[in-house]
């Protein structure tokens, strides 16, 4: 298993070296890649991440634009979670002042713990919330990103292949039928 950004995933495809790949689009920056076969999964929610003791930490939802005058710990810059989640501060009147870039959970839940700043995170990255962190649902306007399963259409698909598949779809069938921050949030 590995991580990389569609476009990587997209040649690790059309090259073989991966038969599935796990995709994400947004509604602003659809999949374009004819030569795809994608199989939605589910919609992943962003939500705000704090610091427990910020003082929304106690909100039941989060106004972004009420997060004009923080600091932001955010994706590295020209990812696509980095871009949307850009795209959505400006949406609610401001650009985020990110003093941290980061792509691993773990660190952007270290730095909003530490108080370093706050986040806006995919719920799918928030299953584990680590102490000190308030993980709170967006209010308004939903930021959220679209999961696929994708292979490469028109190619053979191993025995192997169908079985990731039907794991992602029960996955994501138990994901939707239970959110993980439900108890959270």
């Amino acid at each position: 298993a590995s991580t990389a950004e569609l476009s990587e995933a997209h040649e690790m495809l059309r090259s073989g070296e991966i038969d599935v790949a796990i995709i994400m689009d947004f509604e602003s920056q659809p999949l374009l890649f004819g030569d795809l076969e994608t199989e939605y999964l589910l919609s992943d929610p962003y939500h705000v991440a704090l610091p427990g003791g910020h003082p929304l930490a106690d909100r039941a939802q989060v106004k972004l634009a009420d997060l004009a005058d923080e600091d932001w710990i955010n994706s590295c810059p020209g990812t696509s979670c980095d871009q949307i989640v850009l795209a959505a501060c400006r949406a609610a009147g401001f650009d985020p002042r990110v003093v941290v870039q980061c792509d691993e959970n773990d660190q952007m839940q270290a730095c909003v713990a530490g108080g370093l700043g706050v986040a806006l995170w995919p719920q799918l990255a928030l299953a584990h919330v680590r102490p000190g962190v308030a993980v709170k649902p967006v209010a308004g306007a939903q930021v959220e990103r679209r999961v696929h399963a994708a292979t490469l259409a028109g190619a053979y698909r191993a025995p192997a292949t169908e079985a990731m598949l039907a794991i992602l779809r029960e996955t994501a069938d138990e994901f939707r039928a239970g959110s993980p921050l439900a108890a959270v949030s």
